[in-house]
C-alpha cells in the first residue's frame, strides 16, 4: 500500500457552493469585522493579500524567521480500512527534510532531501531518486517557511471566489505553480487560516488529486500551526493527527545527510552518465 500523507502538505487537500450574493454578503461582513475592506466596487481580495494575511494570522515573518528547524511526530489512521501508523519528520532551513511512515506489519516508508538529492525508501519497494515532476514538487514542499516565500514558489495567487468549507466561509485562492499547473488553497474569510487545499500529487502509479482539510490550530512558540490533517485520495480517507511539533530542535549533524546505501546507489546510477560524458568528450 503506497501512503501519500506528508506532514508539509500541509499546506498541501465536496464543496458546496453559495450563491454568488450570499457569498459576497457573507464575505463583507467577515473582512468589515476584521478592519478589511474589498474595496468601493465590493471585489473580492487579491489572492496576494491573503496569502500575506496568512502569514500575519500565523505569526508574522519576524515569528518564522525565529525557527530554524522543525521536528513533528504524529499519527496516521485510515479509518475505513482499520490501518494505523506513525509518522515522524525532520525539517530545516533552507530546504532538508526527512519523514519516516510507519504502518506495523505492512510497510516502512522514508523519504528525504538533502537539499540537493530527493530519495525514498519504502520495505517493499525499495531505493528509489526522485525524478521530473515528482522531484519538483517535492523540492518545492521542502523549502523552509515556503508559507513566507511563495512568491518564489507560484508564478501567481488568483481569488477565484468564496466556498463554504465545514460550514464556513471561505476564500478560494488559485495557486499557479508553472506550466499552467494549478492547486487551489482555501482561507477562512474570518480567521485568514487556511482550511483546505485541493492539489494533483506525482507519484509512481501517475497523478492523483489529493484533498485535505487542515484544522486544530495551535501555538507552538510564537507560530500558530495545525496539528490535524485529513485528507482524501482515490476515495480514500486517512487521518493525520500531530501529537507533537517542537521547534529549534538540536539535531544530530547528520540528521539529513545521505545514508550509504543511497550514496551507494547514487554513484552506481551516475557512472554511466558519467561515462557517456566521458565517450562524447572530443
Amino acid at each position: 500500500m503506497k501512503a501519500t500523507a506528508s506532514p508539509r502538505d500541509a499546506r498541501a487537500f465536496a464543496r458546496l457552493t453559495p450563491s454568488v450574493a450570499l457569498s459576497l454578503t457573507v464575505s463583507a461582513l467577515l473582512f468589515l469585522a476584521n478592519g478589511l475592506a474589498f474595496g468601493q466596487e465590493g471585489k473580492l481580495p487579491k489572492g496576494d493579500e491573503i496569502l500575506d494575511q496568512y502569514v500575519k494570522a500565523t505569526g508574522g515573518k519576524d515569528a518564522y524567521q525565529k525557527v530554524s528547524n522543525r521536528v513533528t511526530r504524529g499519527r496516521l489512521e485510515m479509518p475505513a480500512q482499520g490501518i494505523k501508523g506513525t509518522i515522524e519528520s525532520y525539517e530545516a532551513r533552507p530546504n532538508l527534510s526527512y519523514s519516516v511512515l510507519e504502518i506495523a506489519g505492512m510497510m516502512r516508508q522514508e523519504r528525504a532531501t538533502d537539499g540537493k538529492v530527493a530519495w525514498e525508501r519504502q520495505s517493499m519497494t525499495g531505493i528509489r531518486f526522485l525524478e521530473g515532476k515528482e522531484l519538483e514538487q517535492f523540492m518545492r514542499e521542502a523549502v523552509f517557511d515556503s508559507d513566507v516565500h511563495w512568491r518564489k514558489l507560484y508564478q501567481k495567487a488568483e481569488t477565484i471566489g468564496v466556498e463554504d468549507i465545514d460550514g464556513k466561509p471561505a476564500y478560494k485562492v488559485e495557486l499557479t505553480i508553472k506550466d499552467d499547473k494549478k492547486m487551489t488553497a482555501y482561507y477562512d474569510t474570518k480567521s485568514n487560516l487556511l482550511v483546505k487545499s485541493v492539489m494533483t500529487v506525482k507519484a509512481p502509479m501517475g497523478e492523483m488529486l489529493v484533498e485535505t482539510y487542515i484544522s486544530d490550530y495551535r501555538k507552538v512558540g510564537d507560530l500558530l500551526i495545525p496539528h490535524k490533517q485529513r485528507q482524501a485520495v482515490m476515495g480514500m480517507e486517512q487521518v493525520l493527527t500531530f501529537d507533537s511539533i517542537e521547534v529549534n530542535v538540536k539535531l544530530d549533524k547528520n540528521r539529513f545527510a545521505l545514508p550509504d546505501d543511497v550514496k551507494e546507489l547514487l554513484k552506481q546510477r551516475e557512472q554511466p552518465k558519467k561515462a557517456e560524458q566521458k565517450d562524447a568528450t572530443p
